[in-house]
């Protein structure tokens, strides 16, 4: 997770800066924004695809039998991690906008939710793989959702002063 944190970070503060030009000069980033989505798309899918069909061997291999559970596990993280990766850079349209109340809440109702998703599920299947695939699909929820609400953001039209 950490290399993927370090370049959100940095696509996160080019995008801010761009977008911040953008919607000075124009009222909205709403091209840069659908440019940025797609690049972020590109560079993450071969990555992320890679790391999901590898690990569960990788790991069996550099660790043994006993770790290949633990790449099961990655490959479920994956799911999570690529709707992260992208969705992370563009969240920096809640600062912008000044919206970073909806974005709290949004973060709020994820984090109550993915306890009450780790629980319920853990209480319903009882296996270990299936709590985590669980809340690796709430967050890439939230994630989309957070996608959903900048999309907007970008597409909002501010008048030049």
């Amino acid at each position: 997770r950490l290399p993927a944190i370090v370049l959100t970070a940095s696509i996160s503060d080019v995008f801010r800066n761009e977008a911040v030009e953008r919607v000075r000069d124009n009222g909205n980033c709403s091209s840069l924004y659908k440019k940025t989505v797609s690049r972020l798309i590109v560079i993450a899918l071969p990555i992320f695809t890679i790391i999901y069909l590898v690990s569960p061997f990788a790991i069996k291999l550099v660790l043994g039998e006993k770790w290949l559970m633990s790449g099961y596990f990655a490959q479920v993280l994956c799911i999570l991690l690529f709707f992260e990766f992208i969705s992370q850079p563009l969240n920096s349209l809640f600062y912008i906008f000044v919206m970073q109340k909806i974005y709290m809440r949004i973060q709020f109702l994820n984090s109550v939710l993915g306890v009450l998703v780790i629980y319920a599920s853990y209480k319903f299947f009882e296996d270990a793989k299936i709590v985590l695939f669980c809340f690796a699909l709430n967050s890439a929820l939230f994630n989309l959702i957070c996608l959903f609400f900048t999309y907007k953001l970008s597409k909002k039209v501010f008048e030049k002063k």
